[in-house]
């Protein structure tokens, strides 16, 4: 068995196409053809079913792919016992939640970057709900995000840290006529988009109370949103860590309403079916 091939395997499934797969290895197409006809011949039974251009994994398939997922596990975990962790070769994928992009990760990827050289890092930045499903796909190694504790069976959780979302709004608002839910009826709303993990609690909150909130803005990106409150007079609702790393941090007020606690987890997602090397490497480093 080749593990070139099974490497070659592996990635067209990732990437669900077999150019992309073979651009990211650096091979022909064609080459990655020969090597997946290669591979059913040695099993002999079909791995893929076509249909039109696209494909899907055969049962075998399917079977083969974890078969080799732990065969290359394994490969790794035999250099590990021979290769200094400096000298390691690989990429390592991370999705991240787009506001944690300037949060203390940056400084922790610059860290681990200088420790492991030889390691190269793909970010790719999305949606919680889009990283799980790269994670679930094996398009990326790990998931850093903010989110209520995530169970499920198919990854590892390791937690980071508890992150507060507080509301919040510039220095000249007159923060003290907010005092329960329904005062946020009546001032202009800058929030996250509904698939934010935070917006969902806070809508559920008001939901218990028979409000629905009609921001006036809805963005995913939270550095937007600090930027539209230094230009107009109105209210977010963001993580701690969102405001409190703004450059003109000073010149906002974060503040709570009785009726609304929330707290969420700052947690790394891994797939328990493979963990390569540099994942559990920065993941060390991270708790």
């Amino acid at each position: 068995m080749d593990l070139n091939i099974l490497r070659t395997f592996v990635s067209v499934v990732q990437k669900q196409n077999m150019s992309e797969a073979a651009d990211s290895l650096g091979y022909a197409k064609a080459t990655v053809s020969v090597q997946m006809a290669s591979l059913q011949k040695e099993f002999g039974c079909q791995i893929f079913m076509r249909s039109g251009r696209s494909f899907t994994l055969s049962k075998e398939g399917e079977k083969l792919y974890l078969h080799a997922l732990t065969i290359l596990n394994e490969y790794e975990e035999a250099r590990a016992d021979l290769l200094p962790d400096s000298a390691l070769q690989e990429t390592l994928n991370i999705g991240i939640i787009e506001s944690l992009y300037d949060s203390s990760l940056a400084h922790q990827i610059c860290a681990f970057g200088k420790q492991y050289p030889g390691i190269r890092i793909r970010m790719f930045s999305d949606t919680i709900d889009a990283l799980i499903h790269m994670l679930d796909t094996h398009r990326i190694d790990l998931a850093v995000m903010v989110d209520v504790p995530i169970y499920d069976a198919r990854f590892e959780t390791v937690l980071l840290s508890k992150e507060q979302v507080h509301f919040v709004c510039h220095n000249s608002h007159p923060v003290s006529d907010i005092t329960c839910l329904r005062d946020l009826l009546h001032v202009p709303l800058l929030l996250t988009e509904k698939n934010a993990s935070y917006r969902q609690l806070l809508d559920h909150c008001c939901g218990e109370k028979g409000i629905v909130l009609e921001p006036v803005i809805e963005s995913a990106n939270t550095g937007f949103l600090m930027s539209m409150l230094m230009e107009r007079d109105g209210i977010s609702f963001l993580p701690d860590y969102v405001i409190q790393r703004h450059p003109c941090q000073s010149q906002f007020t974060m503040f709570s309403i009785q009726e609304v606690d929330i707290t969420l987890d700052r947690q790394i997602l891994m797939n328990r079916a493979y963990q390569s090397r540099s994942t559990r490497l920065f993941v060390q480093m991270l708790k």
